[in-house]
């Protein structure tokens, strides 16, 4: 759970302290977009490459071993395992791995199922690779029913791909409870889980066949350069991967440049040499989630967004973001007709935060939030009506 949550009541303003783009008279609510770096972060990637180059080749051990600690931190967060953890460059990449893959057994199953708000990277992929999409709609709340998603889906699907929490709206799906269902008709479902790892807690294994998504740059705080994806052990052995590298073999400290041998953990899909910083920055910031305990974040960052809403609501805002907590998470939209002037306003104030389309302005608050950042928000929006 965390040491956090084994220490009872969490320090906020120490853990605001661990983030310097969070710190002073910032508030950085825009972790939807980019998420702050805590410093521990930045101080392991600069170890890593320090380390390279104090010490060459003998580094290799000690680089090797942190990217492995990483791989295992981040199966314990999303409730995987750390064979079922390909460590990737971004989510574009895993969803192209994946497009690939469903690719490979296409037995006229030609379609795609996408949910109308979802950001581009979670579905160019599966149109380029020539999947016909189906596109659900949503509700008037901006929510995704589970029967709606389900009954979208025909014989001729051959995959589902299903962002938990819309990077737009805020809005929330229970994707746990599709993955039931689609594996029982043989149909893959894809979860970008981007906009929801870090806040969410997430039981990958507990939903059978499926392949996850993550971009570590936004709640999981990890900067730059770094993916995750996470393959079931189900879609593993229906599916061989895309691509291979010597590092992908079972042996690849054999050099047999005449056998193709994967191995089958998702890690098959790291191919050779990479910047290695990135996992250490990976690592460091997972680390510093799992300190504070995922449900003391997931208690923090809803009740940050929900007094948000509130506030939003009572000064008359169009909200797009569901109010009930098992209908989002830490994302809070709203639209006003002013929206580009008021976002360049906010910034100029030390406001952070996101236009997305002409009239819509998106908060995203994290663990490093307080509530005197939302009730300046709230100010700032209420006297530029």
């Amino acid at each position: 759970a965390g040491r956090g949550a084994l220490m009872g009541a969490v320090d906020w303003a120490a853990v605001r302290a661990r983030f310097p783009a969070a710190a002073g008279d910032v508030v950085y609510a825009d972790a939807a977009a980019i998420g702050a770096v805590p410093a521990a972060a930045t101080r392991a990637a600069i170890e890593a490459h320090a380390l390279l180059g104090r010490r060459g080749i003998r580094a290799i051990d000690a680089l090797l071993e942190r990217q492995a600690r990483a791989r295992s931190r981040a199966a314990a967060l999303l409730g995987a395992e750390p064979e079922d953890v390909a460590l990737t460059g971004c989510t574009s990449e895993s969803m192209n791995w994946l497009a690939m893959m469903a690719d490979q057994d296409r037995a006229g199953r030609d379609e795609v199922l996408l949910l109308a708000d979802e950001f581009p990277s979670s579905t160019l992929p599966w149109l380029h690779r020539g999947f016909r999409p189906i596109w659900v709609q949503p509700e008037p709340d901006n929510t995704y029913p589970i029967d709606k998603i389900l009954d979208a889906v025909s014989p001729r699907t051959r995959a589902v791909v299903t962002s938990q929490v819309q990077y737009r709206t805020g809005a929330r799906t229970d994707v746990g409870a599709l993955s039931g269902p689609l594996a029982t008709r043989g149909v893959m479902h894809v979860i970008n889980a981007t906009q929801a790892a870090g806040v969410l807690e997430q039981d990958f294994r507990g939903w059978g066949s499926a392949a996850l998504t993550v971009t570590p740059l936004k709640w999981l705080c990890a900067g730059l350069g770094s993916g995750i994806l996470l393959l079931s052990p189900e879609l593993r052995a229906s599916c061989r991967p895309p691509i291979t590298g010597w590092l992908s073999q079972r042996d690849p400290f054999a050099m047999d440049n005449r056998t193709s041998d994967p191995r089958p953990e998702a890690s098959a899909l790291e191919l050779g040499g990479t910047d290695i910083a990135r996992h250490w920055a990976l690592d460091a910031a997972v680390g510093a989630l799992q300190e504070v305990g995922l449900p003391a974040i997931r208690r923090r960052v809803l009740a940050l967004s929900g007094a948000l809403l509130d506030g939003l609501r009572e000064a008359g805002a169009a909200l797009l973001t569901p109010r009930a907590d098992a209908r989002r998470a830490g994302i809070v939209s709203a639209r006003r007709p002013d929206a580009e002037a008021w976002h360049q306003r906010a910034l100029d104030a030390g406001v952070v935060q996101s236009l997305r389309g002409a009239d819509t302005v998106r908060f995203s608050p994290h663990l490093y939030n307080t509530e005197g950042d939302i009730e300046r928000i709230l100010e700032l929006w209420r006297s530029a009506r």
